[in-house]
């Protein structure tokens, strides 16, 4: 059922996004705070880049992602400046401390790594989900044990699936990130 927004001479108005925007530009209704929707291809994008080294932050009011790096991170909670780099790290590390003074996260909220965790349960299903057990077995005997990785993408370049590969692990983090996104009450356009 959709929100009713505001009413203005006993009828009630129903409005999508796009009006809710004019409405607010026009009429700054109270209480309606306008955040930009987020792209979830940018957030999966960033999901990607994201490493053990690395952090992904959301600015909720205008709907950009930026990485930090650990060591941002460190030289943000000392309050030191990284000597000897360029000026536009220093402004990296500026960011983070505004970040890191946002702990109730209105403002940023951290791009949950744990969506890397959920990369192992995608390449299982992806293999699970091939109809051919001559590629399909292969593949999952190669996402045991140490190396896993490098196998099931070696695997999938000598069957020629890796472009399969990447459509699916698309749509999985897509799925995730859309119940990430409405759980934390983020806006997002699918495009």
């Amino acid at each position: 059922m959709p929100k009713v927004l505001f009413s203005r001479s006993g009828s009630c108005y129903s409005l999508n996004r796009l009006s809710k925007q004019v409405m607010y530009i026009f009429f700054k209704i109270p209480g309606i705070a306008m955040r930009p929707p987020v792209k979830l291809s940018d957030i999966i994008d960033s999901i990607s880049l994201q490493t053990h080294n690395t952090l992904c932050y959301l600015d909720r009011e205008k709907g950009e992602l930026f990485l930090v790096s650990k060591d941002q991170l460190r030289a943000a909670e000392k309050g030191d400046e990284l000597e000897d780099d360029p000026e536009w790290q220093n402004e990296q590390v500026e960011l983070t401390r505004e970040i890191l003074a946002d702990d109730k996260e209105e403002k940023y909220i951290a791009i949950p790594p744990g969506f890397l965790s959920h990369e192992f349960s995608t390449m299982e299903n992806f293999c699970l989900s091939l109809g051919d057990e001559k590629i399909s077995k292969p593949l999952c005997q190669a996402i045991f044990g140490g190396g896993a990785f490098r196998r099931f993408s070696d695997c999938i370049r000598r069957y020629g699936i890796a472009d399969d590969w990447h459509r699916f692990r698309y749509h999985a983090l897509r799925k995730i990130v859309i119940d990430w996104c409405k759980v934390n009450d983020i806006e997002y356009e699918d495009q």
